[in-house]
């Protein structure tokens, strides 16, 4: 064995970058949401884009005891044709006092705002936030149809998902919860919406349905009768948290009908209908989880075998998701806090494992990345090749104090295993 090892060590050898985009370990990236609203400018409608950044996807540097970060979010808008008919970029520049606050500890974000009035038709909005700092990017899409609303006497605006409304001297002031997932929202929510009515004053009934994949309604209310005054009014549907809501995507509806006693409704009474789409996925901290089953396959690295099958075994999905929960929470390294580090950690390296060590195997499952979830990120990577006939490629992994671990490819095509040491035995534990 030593022999051999000595034999790779004296090939000529070249380092390479693997780990130069990873990102840090609490890294999320951002959120954002675009709803379609009736324009004051005649024949366009108007699409409000909101955008929430939380502070621990961006890089600070530090200077005379202030922390700042600067980044980019780019809007732009493409029509059905995937042409670009609208462009804009905001540039942004935080400051901040405490450490643990850039770092995400506080769950603090940056809140951006913007308004596009638009010619009625089918859009893809694609929002780039850039770090200024680092260079890293993140891109998010999602479609929208922007009616003619001039063309309708009655219709409804896009839908905004409101985690809370607090009544101010007479006027409400409204919370947007600017993500499709609404898992956290355990106290309840808000749909809002705004008619647009060119009549006069009139009775609307209104039921909300959210409805899963199959179009099997798991949340709706009755009947609720409004009086609808002339021109724009803005509405708030309050819709209850529902535990057993498995994990999975949504769409939530409003459908405004002609007024009846009877609770049920067919297509005939139908003024108008609003749709969005929303999620239902567990979440700690700001990561989130979008499969649960896989997420507890993933962790190997961290849990015994029996805390895994105590998991597993749970008689439904939501005590499945509780019990997960209660693990990650025991070995929370800040439970006073928002974030759980560790969990957020284990499941960044997760993923990267994922993305980067994909063989026959999942990414999390092969030797690398059994390795990169327990250990993080090497100090040093270096590459070899053997001399010898099957001329081997070997990688080796160098961490803070000197540890080694050393990979070759067994199949040729990017399938390393463990050589020196054989196993690893050891479990992941959080590292600051």
């Amino acid at each position: 064995m030593k022999k051999i090892i000595s034999l790779i060590l004296a090939i000529a050898c070249c380092q390479i970058s693997l780990f130069a985009q990873e990102l840090n370990p609490n890294q999320e990236s951002f959120e954002f949401d675009a709803i379609i609203f009736k324009s004051d400018v005649l024949d366009q409608s108007r699409i409000d884009v909101y955008a929430l950044v939380p502070y621990q996807t961006l890089n600070f540097l530090t200077a005379d005891n202030i922390y700042g970060a600067k980044y980019s979010l780019n809007i732009n808008v493409f029509d059905s044709t995937d042409k670009l008919v609208y462009g804009k970029t905001i540039e942004r520049v935080l400051r901040e006092s405490d450490y643990f606050t850039t770092i995400g500890g506080t769950g603090k974000f940056d809140y951006v705002q913007h308004r596009i009035d638009i010619a009625p038709g089918n859009y893809r909005i694609k929002v780039v936030l850039q770090d200024k700092i680092s260079n890293l990017s993140f891109d998010k899409s999602r479609s929208i149809t922007a009616l003619d609303f001039y063309d309708y006497s009655f219709s409804l605006s896009g839908l905004m998902v409101v985690s809370s409304i607090e009544e101010i001297s007479g006027k409400y002031k409204i919370t947007p919860h600017i993500s499709d997932n609404i898992s956290t929202l355990k106290d309840g929510w808000f749909a809002f919406f705004e008619t647009y009515n060119d009549s006069t004053e009139m009775q609307v009934d209104f039921v909300f349905q959210i409805v899963d994949k199959d179009n099997k309604v798991v949340v709706g209310n009755n009947r609720i009768s409004m009086t609808i005054q002339h021109g724009r009014t803005q509405h708030y549907l309050q819709i209850p948290y529902k535990p057993s809501m498995t994990a999975g995507t949504y769409a939530l509806r409003v459908f405004a009908l002609t007024p009846s006693d009877k609770q049920d409704f067919s297509p005939s009474e139908f003024l108008a209908i609003t749709q969005r789409s929303i999620s239902n996925l567990p979440t700690l901290g700001s990561y989130v989880v979008s499969n649960i089953d896989d997420a507890i396959a993933e962790m190997a690295y961290v849990a015994q075998s029996d805390d895994i099958k105590f998991i597993k075994d749970a008689p439904d999905e939501e005590e499945k998701t509780r019990r997960f929960y209660n693990f990650w929470k025991q070995i929370d390294p800040t439970t006073g806090t928002d974030v759980n580090e560790a969990f957020e950690q284990y499941y960044m390296r997760i993923n990267f494992a994922n993305k980067n060590f994909k063989s026959s195997y999942k990414g999390w499952q092969t030797h690398k990345g059994k390795v990169y979830t327990i250990f993080g990120a090497p100090a040093k990577v270096e590459q070899y090749q053997s001399s010898s006939m099957d001329g081997r490629y070997y990688e080796q992994w160098t961490y803070a104090g000197g540890r080694e671990f050393i990979f070759y490819d067994a199949s040729g095509f990017g399938d390393f295993r463990l050589y020196r040491p054989y196993d690893v035995t050891e479990k992941y534990t959080y590292q600051n």
